[in-house]
């Protein structure tokens, strides 16, 4: 085992952080557009 991270591991990494981030800014716009729509209360 070799110190210090992969290319891979650090590709993985990456792209789970944008999966997370284009989940939560979606989730985020929906949120909104509920609010908005008036079916939250």
């Amino acid at each position: 085992m070799s110190k210090g991270l992969k290319l891979s591991e650090i590709l993985v990494t990456v792209l789970i952080a944008v999966v997370f981030a284009v989940i939560y800014n979606l989730w985020n716009f929906v949120y909104k557009a509920v609010q908005i729509t008036g079916f939250a209360s």
